[in-house]
């Protein structure tokens, strides 16, 4: 049985869906071959689909697995909260998916009683977290520190997703970051990086430039982790192993 923290987002076996294999087909591999009992869904995988929302729901009920639902939208829009959102919390709540995660927007402070606003249309039963991505429009330090330090002062229940291999691409520390969002950190994506000339790719979080261990040694052992970047069903399996065994 694969530890109760780790996630596998769909995108490990992004092959087989680009092959035409839908993404519900994919979750029940996961599930049943590796036996996981914590999957990340991607919206752009076809997964706003009513077809797939109904599959993937089904399986939800039936295998009684913890939904993670990944949303490449932002949160601000044009200085408001995005319209989007309520669509993105119903499908969260039709699949079953407590976890909803998006990217952070045109925030600034002045955005405060627009945060005041989300606290009063967000479900008790979603947890929304906000992710670090390859723009540093959405991704610097700075800002994302101010926008999870007001959310605090203000009550409101949001928290930060550590993608580690997305640091690179705004020449941010990784290890730095990581320190400066723990206390808002609530789910980790687990992943590495090569360089190659001027060249970045995402690799297994095992081999690459960022020293893994350290970071996750940040945080408790019970946060999420989730495994993102395209592999294959048995070096999945090698690399839980590896986390399973590590001496973190």
């Amino acid at each position: 049985m694969v530890s109760n923290n780790i996630v596998l987002n769909t995108l490990i076996l992004k092959s087989e869906f680009d092959k035409g294999i839908s993404q519900s087909d994919i979750v029940n591999d996961l599930i049943t071959k590796l036996s996981v009992s914590n999957i990340e869904i991607r919206r752009e995988f076809n997964a706003e689909k009513i077809s797939e929302l109904v599959a993937i729901r089904e399986i939800c009920l039936e295998k009684k697995i913890n939904l993670f639902y990944s949303v490449p939208d932002n949160l601000f829009l044009n200085e408001h909260i995005n319209p989007k959102l309520f669509q993105y919390i119903g499908e969260s709540q039709f699949i079953g998916a407590r976890h909803l995660k998006m990217t952070l927007g045109d925030w600034n402070k002045s955005l405060t009683k627009e945060l005041v606003y989300l606290s009063k249309i967000l479900p008790k039963n979603i947890q929304l977290n906000i992710e670090n991505d390859q723009t540093l429009s959405n991704s610097d330090i700075a800002l994302l520190n101010n926008f999870f330090e007001t959310a605090d002062q203000e009550n409101i229940n949001i928290g930060f997703v550590n993608d580690i291999g997305n640091w690179i691409f705004t020449n941010q520390d990784v290890y730095k970051c990581s320190l400066t969002l723990r206390p808002f950190t609530r789910f980790v994506h687990l992943k590495n990086y090569q360089i190659t000339g001027k060249h970045i790719s995402t690799t297994p979080f095992d081999s690459g430039e960022i020293n893994w261990k350290d970071v996750i040694k940040l945080f408790s052992n019970d946060i999420p982790i989730a495994l993102e970047y395209p592999s294959t069903l048995s070096n999945i399996m090698t690399d839980i192993n590896i986390i399973q065994t590590a001496k973190l």
